[in-house]
């Protein structure tokens, strides 16, 4: 998919015309896509540096369904989630980012 769209010339979220794997898998899994919208993945930690970060549950987020005009359908977005699910059970992956191999994903673990 990236290829196709750099070859189209198509430009990205930043503007660029260079797509990425990562790019791709960004918008895959992003819920405002089939027109939800989650409120507060990131919050300031630190209003003087005024430094974001990721939530991980320190404050609360709100999940809004419909809030906006969907691109892809709820059904259609659902089965490319359980296709990244079925994907990463094929690898030996958990959802904790360890696997089998090493202490975490895609690495081996550390041997001297």
């Amino acid at each position: 998919m990236a290829k196709g769209l750099t070859g189209d010339g198509l430009k990205n979220g930043a503007g660029k015309t260079k797509w990425y794997e990562s790019n791709i898998i960004t918008i895959l899994k992003n819920e405002k896509y089939m027109g939800d919208a989650r409120l507060q993945k990131t919050y300031t930690a630190d209003f003087l540096t005024k430094k974001r970060v990721k939530n991980t549950g320190i404050v609360q987020s709100y999940y809004v369904a419909n809030s906006h005009e969907p691109i892809v359908s709820s059904e259609d977005f659902a089965a490319i989630q359980a296709e990244f699910k079925r994907r990463t059970s094929i690898r030996g992956y958990s959802t904790t980012g360890k696997n089998q191999y090493g202490n975490k994903t895609g690495r081996a673990g550390n041997y001297r």
